[in-house]
């Protein structure tokens, strides 16, 4: 662990450091396996995957640095986007294809469409300055109406709940993740870090705002040991499906680290993780 990466409570807290280091193991697990493997990252469905799992690298990080800094409520914020991610992927994973990755990628060019059709709009300064590259993306969709053509705002009639309940239905129930169930990180996490994402008046509550020894407002202390468990958690579980997904067998070194952090959780928290 770099501790230069991060702020000045990794050093304060040495708990920090436990957690974030399960997030880094993973990542490394993943990103070497995938070193050793370097056409997966271009070939679909795996390339798209993989760029899914770039963003989730990076929602991680953002969130772990954060935590470090003391803001665990906008380091929250992110792990809501963390789940998300973590959802999506999983549920494309085991979905069947066509209903699940076929739809998803397809969607990918109808938001091409639509953002090319609002820059059309705009006054032609603006416009002018990304005329080669709409003149491009139209020659790209020649058969698509810009006038007339809606494209779909989503990709699927899911919502995010809903795709988590039938993630669960369809994941396997035997090895690691058997016991992983996204219906209830839904239930839990997402609801809860919605409040701060859409700065509900519980947002504003004692539940996420707490006052300092000397009448200064802070935030919950709790939110930067919860967020950095949740987000290792999230990172483990996303590493080991995406590379059984590739058919990349790394099993046993995330298993083991998995172990690892359920012990972690264990000793600190006294929760238990299957």
């Amino acid at each position: 662990m770099n501790y230069n990466d991060y702020g000045p409570l990794l050093k304060q807290i040495p708990m920090l450091g436990r957690f974030i280091k399960f997030s880094e193991r993973a990542i490394e697990i993943y990103v070497k396996a995938l070193e050793k493997n370097p056409k997966l990252a271009l070939e679909a469905p795996a390339g798209i995957f993989n760029l899914l799992f770039f963003q989730a690298k990076n929602s991680s990080y953002s969130a772990r640095v954060l935590s470090t800094w003391g803001q665990p409520l906008e380091a929250l914020a992110i792990l809501r986007i963390r789940l998300e991610q973590a959802i999506i992927s999983s549920y494309l994973f085991y979905e069947d294809f066509e209903k699940g990755f076929g739809a998803y990628i397809k969607h990918y060019t109808d938001i091409e469409r639509a953002a090319a059709a609002t820059l059309k709009k705009e006054p032609p300064d603006f416009y002018g300055i990304f005329k080669d590259k709409l003149d491009k993306h139209e020659a790209k969709y020649s058969n698509f109406d810009f006038e007339n053509d809606k494209p779909r705002k989503r990709w699927t009639n899911k919502s995010i709940y809903k795709l988590a309940k039938r993630r669960d239905e369809l994941a396997p129930k035997d090895g690691m993740i058997k016991h992983i169930s996204f219906e209830k990180y839904y239930q839990s996490l997402y609801k809860t870090a919605s409040s701060i994402v859409h700065c509900d008046i519980s947002a504003l509550s004692d539940n996420f705002v707490d006052v300092s020894p000397d009448g200064r407002l802070m935030p919950q202390i709790y939110y930067i040991f919860s967020t950095l468990m949740e987000c290792a958690h999230l990172d483990i579980i996303q590493c080991y499906e995406q590379l059984n997904f590739f058919e990349i067998d790394r099993n046993k070194d995330l298993e083991i680290l998995y172990k690892d952090f359920a012990k972690e959780i264990g000793e600190q928290f006294e929760l238990e993780l299957k």
